[in-house]
């Protein structure tokens, strides 16, 4: 007799097949293979890999005396006609994050009464595969496993203290920043999506095997903000060339732009990914990485990291110039000019092409599974793509000068307060600690309206302290400099847009004041910003 049990998906009962004749069992098979090409049974299956194995399975002489247990098909295998008491062995299938080495062999056992061992707990029969596993190659590979989850882990700590310093500290708002702000949201997305990933698909056997459909969806999204961080380093080049050739375009609009490529370009490069996935890849939750749809998103991906060098490249080589001939002309060079700034700034985002293009520079040099080199890959391939987040934070936020020099002075004004308040009295002691307080300084020259940060302030060339009583209690502490017998000062909070406030006592001296307010609102000075003369 002809007999076959087939179970086409995990999820799917088993069916037995039988038949007399060969004509009959074909007749019987091809009535249910229609099933299993249907979408809406239960038996549908839509894994390439696994269908083809079925085929082999079904092309197998399935002939077997009744006392024999029949030839069975266990979803991923297909094992054959057995005697009772015996065991039957077949090739380990190629399962992508199980370690199967196809080398290898798995068992299943036919029980005295010519029918398959049930395993007690799922009451089905059942397969053992455990003789499959590589027990080395899976201690490594759980090795990775732990160390890309411990990376993804650390670089999200570091992006949301980053991502906070950036929110926070108004000061520090301008274009270059919103810049550095959306790739840190886009970094912290994309970590976030990927320990999602590893907790609920990749380390849950019984999810990805069933392919469910939120699985496909966690998969879509994880890339998407992978490719948005590709693009968000291709928006920080972007912008400093923009820079360059622009200098009086209004910031808002070259930022809007910007924030259209950089979250915008991706979703056309994820929505043939998806498709393509769906209808020629679509398995194991898409896990596979050694597929043809990694071109899809890989060559977009090259691309933006070669046209980034190309911009960075540029924007390097016409600062440089520009300094050099400043150094020329000048008699004192200027330290902290703009183009030293955004020397700086491209530098850095130089910087980051290698912290995030290593990953996807790698992929097409992967040596082949048993290589010399492919624990030393998949070791570098893990710490590049987990730490992602964790490099790009040190670069932009931790070794920031701006950042280091707000974090700086709002420390030393924590000290003031926490010292002044303990010896109030004592008013040298209180001088001495304002006195310490950094002021950011521009160049030298005539009181003109400058700018650190995106705060303005007065240029000047003498730099002292103020601090003002109102008998035994502080009403006010602020750093101030001196311009011919008038105080600049930085600003303060204020409300109801910029104000001028004149600590001379002369009518002259506060008609100067109000000439002052109303100029720098005309200027568009900052709302709720007070600025002391």
């Amino acid at each position: 007799m002809y007999r076959i049990v087939i179970r086409s998906s995990i999820k799917a009962p088993d069916v037995s097949i039988s038949a007399d004749n060969i004509s009959s069992y074909q007749k019987y098979l091809t009535e249910f293979i229609a099933y299993i090409n249907n979408p809406d049974s239960i038996f549908y299956l839509d894994d390439h890999y696994l269908l083809n194995r079925l085929v082999e399975c079904l092309e197998r002489n399935a002939y077997a005396p009744l006392s024999h247990c029949p030839m069975i098909f266990d979803s991923w295998s297909c094992f054959n006609s057995t005697p009772p008491g015996e065991l039957q062995i077949t090739e380990c299938p190629l399962i992508p994050d199980l370690n199967y080495d196809p080398a290898k062999y798995a068992l299943k056992e036919c029980n005295e009464d010519g029918t398959w061992w049930v395993h007690p707990d799922s009451n089905r029969t059942w397969s053992n595969y455990t003789s499959c596993i590589d027990h080395k190659d899976f201690s490594f590979r759980n090795g990775i496993n732990t160390l890309t989850v411990s990376g993804l882990s650390i670089s999200l700590l570091f992006l949301l203290v980053s991502l906070t310093v950036f929110t926070v500290c108004k000061s520090l708002a301008c274009g270059r920043i919103t810049m550095h702000k959306n790739m840190f949201l886009s970094l912290t997305l994309n970590n976030i999506s990927w320990l999602l990933w590893y907790h609920f698909v990749l380390f849950q056997s019984s999810v990805w095997s069933r392919n469910v459909v939120w699985c496909r969806a966690l998969h879509i999204i994880l890339n998407y903000f992978m490719l948005t961080t590709y693009f968000w380093m291709l928006c920080e080049g972007t912008y400093l060339q923009l820079l360059l050739i622009n200098t009086f375009q209004v910031d808002e609009v070259r930022v809007r732009w910007l924030m259209l490529l950089g979250w915008g370009a991706p979703i056309l490069i994820i929505i043939p990914y998806s498709i393509y996935r769906q209808f020629y890849e679509n398995s194991f939750c898409w896990m596979e990485v050694d597929r043809e749809s990694s071109y899809i998103l890989g060559v977009p991906v090259l691309l933006v990291i070669i046209i980034n060098i190309i911009f960075l490249s540029n924007v390097i080589r016409i600062l440089r110039s520009k300094l050099s001939v400043e150094q020329q002309t000048q008699a004192v060079p200027r330290r902290n000019s703009s183009n030293q700034a955004t020397l700086k700034q491209a530098r850095a985002a130089l910087f980051l092409v290698p912290i995030l293009g290593v990953y996807f520079l790698l992929t097409p040099v992967r040596p082949s599974k048993g290589s010399s080199l492919e624990y030393a890959y998949e070791i570098l391939s893990a710490v590049s793509s987990s730490f992602q987040g964790f490099f790009v934070s040190i670069l932009l936020c931790f070794t920031n000068s701006e950042v280091l020099a707000l974090v700086k002075q709002r420390l030393n004004q924590f000290l003031i307060s926490r010292r002044g308040g303990a010896d109030i009295n004592d008013n040298s002691t209180i001088r001495k600690l304002i006195d310490n307080v950094p002021i950011p300084r521009l160049a030298d020259g005539a009181l003109t309206a400058g700018k650190v940060g995106a705060v303005p302030i007065m240029q000047s060339t003498q730099e002292t302290s103020f601090m003002e009583y109102n008998g035994n209690r502080p009403v006010q502490h602020v750093p101030y400099r001196e311009y011919n017998g008038h105080q600049a000062v930085q600003p303060t909070a204020y409300k109801n847009g910029p104000h001028i406030v004149g600590r001379g006592s002369s009518p002259s001296d506060l008609n100067h004041a109000k000439v002052m307010e109303n100029k720098m609102k005309n200027s568009g000075y900052a709302e709720n910003t007070c600025y002391t003369v």
